[in-house]
């Protein structure tokens, strides 16, 4: 059960839900390159990162001297449902 909250937690900032949302878009990603339109500096994105692999949001791979970022299994499906359930909610 604390494992579902920190993932959930993991996806209540808009910060790192914009991340996830990059990933999901354009696929596994290095720091460099999610850093392009990301509001705030290398450190901060990197505590995002590090709290979305925490809660198992993404993974990571080394590819030499980066880090590449992708999302986990599951994540993209769990993504569209909660955006789905939001949207019937606005529905009349």
């Amino acid at each position: 059960m604390t494992e579902t909250i920190k993932l959930f937690n993991s996806l209540g900032s808009l910060g790192r839900l914009q991340l996830v949302k990059k990933l999901e878009n354009q696929g596994p990603q290095c720091v460099q390159e999610l850093l392009e339109g990301f509001e705030g500096s290398q450190p901060h994105l990197s505590r995002q990162l590090g709290t979305l692999r925490e809660a198992g949001v993404v993974r990571v791979a080394k590819s030499g001297n980066r880090r590449v970022y992708s999302l986990s299994e599951g994540v993209p499906d769990l993504i569209r449902f909660a955006e789905k359930v939001v949207e019937q909610e606005k529905a009349p």
